[in-house]
């Protein structure tokens, strides 16, 4: 299996839900921070808009729970959006 082929295959469920855990973690588990959850994904991800986590990719699902997984806090998570926001995509400058 190639790394384009383990891109293009749908999340699993174990991605799904390590990804719920690390917004668990980060206290964005209720159902009212869905929409806060998914705008977060999508800007994660440097895409417009995220539907459903259940409908992202294997790839994509690792790179979010990377990047959630080293958030320590709330704080970190503003960190890595305002990063993803301002840098540009081949920085290697990300601070988490």
């Amino acid at each position: 299996m190639t790394t384009a082929d383990v891109h293009a295959k749908p999340l699993t469920a174990n991605q799904r839900g390590a990804v719920m855990r690390e917004f668990h973690r980060l206290g964005l588990d209720q159902p009212a921070w869905r929409a806060a959850r998914l705008a977060i994904c999508a800007a994660l991800l440097g895409v417009e808009r995220v539907e459903s986590i259940t409908h992202l990719s294997r790839g994509q699902g690792g790179q979010l729970v990377g990047t959630l997984g080293r958030c320590r806090d709330a704080r970190d998570l503003a960190a890595a959006l305002a990063w993803r926001a301002t840098e540009n995509l081949t920085s290697e400058r990300n601070p988490l």
